[in-house]
């Protein structure tokens, strides 16, 4: 049987395959990968290529792309498990298979907004820390005193979008005693998460002490933080976003951080982030000491590289031995309820033979770098 090649068009955002490993050497033809590629060059490096399989990180698979991609293209599996960089409809309709990453870096997002419920209650400590080690002990119990904190208990979290981040973020909020607004699509039934009100999208802004939003972005969700649904939120409440930038109207959030409505923001995504990266835009929640923004890496830790390397692997593994990947999706399933939340699948339960593929990819990349191997 002849092996598919492999092109991968941007590992310089991120290399699944660690350069070239013996597991993807064994499963493809010919491999080659490229550190960033424009969206008008996809096409002819594909083609040139002759490329089976496409790997992707943040290139945007537009219908328009999409649809100039060669007939040789069977697979594309992206380093992520949001979606919405690629145009499903047309990859359905040029016979394309599409694969994601899910659920890869749920624990390391959760333990995020965690971090940020925490820092938001104790308050800044920063400038105490400053006087502190310059040799200001009383001034800095004095300025620490003015600015005391919140506890937790009690307080309510607004959770938008239930899927694997919003209930183990769920799980964390509960041990701290908080009680819980849920907005999702579904209902969901979670053992030791019965104490939950779910609400429409008006009211958990009326609710919530703490909103996080760990939802996918949709037509739904895009545009969901307004100015006049954040104007009903308890006066000084904490907004933290994990989800997609496009989520939040930031000039809303912006004016809400000005004028005290919203006394912090902790947020891992912006809206336009490809202009931001190239200097061409910058957010009104930038240079605000009440903002705290981290470049979309809420998701980075050891643990979720190395599931983010074995499902990626996997999927081209899945595909070679058995023509579909071990995560496909496709245009007529719903988007996954939070931007790592496991989508409907066609294998909904892996059998033995794919639960054991995923453990052999497991164990290559765990020898081929040390750091990724599961703690």
């Amino acid at each position: 049987m002849t092996k598919p090649n492999l092109i991968a068009l941007d590992i310089g955002t991120f290399d699944p395959f660690l350069g070239k490993t013996a597991e993807l050497e064994r499963l493809v033809g010919k491999y080659v990968s490229f550190d960033k590629t424009e969206p008008d060059q996809i096409a002819a490096r594909v083609k040139k290529a002759r490329a089976e399989i496409v790997v992707i990180s943040t290139s945007q698979l537009t219908e328009e792309v999409v649809h100039t991609l060669p007939g040789s293209v069977k697979l594309v599996c992206t380093t992520s498990t949001g979606i919405e960089h690629i145009a499903l409809n047309a990859a359905t309709e040029q016979r394309i298979m599409v694969a994601n990453a899910p659920g890869f870096a749920t624990e390391a997002v959760a333990n995020t907004v965690t971090l940020w419920l925490l820092q938001a209650a104790r308050g800044d400590t920063s400038l105490p820390n400053a006087l502190v080690h310059s040799g200001e002990w009383e001034l800095a119990r004095t300025v620490g005193t003015r600015t005391p904190g919140t506890g937790l208990v009690g307080k309510t979290l607004g959770i938008v979008g239930l899927g694997n981040i919003g209930q183990a973020v769920a799980h964390r909020a509960v041990a701290f005693g908080m009680k819980l607004a849920v907005n999702t699509p579904h209902r969901k039934n979670i053992p030791k998460l019965e104490e939950i009100e779910y609400c429409d999208a008006d009211r958990i802004f009326e609710l919530s002490n703490f909103l996080c939003l760990t939802c996918a972005l949709t037509p739904e969700t895009t545009a969901f933080v307004t100015a006049a649904r954040l104007a009903t939120m308890p006066k000084g409440s904490v907004v933290i976003n994990v989800s997609r930038g496009p989520v939040v109207v930031e000039d809303a959030l912006a004016a809400a951080l000005d004028n005290g409505q919203i006394a912090r923001a902790y947020t891992d995504v912006l809206d336009r982030e490809k202009d931001i990266a190239a200097g061409r835009w910058k957010s009104p929640l930038m240079r605000r000491d009440n903002c705290i923004i981290s470049p979309h890496l809420a998701w980075n830790s050891i643990e979720s590289l190395n599931n983010l390397r074995v499902a990626v692997i996997s999927n081209v593994k899945h595909y070679v031995e058995h023509g579909t990947p071990l995560h496909p999706v496709s245009s007529d399933m719903p988007l996954p309820t939070s931007c790592t939340d496991t989508p409907p699948v066609i294998i909904t339960k892996p059998g033995r033979r794919q639960q054991s593929a995923a453990i052999g990819v497991q164990a290559t990349v765990a020898r081929e770098h040390p750091l990724a191997a599961p703690q």
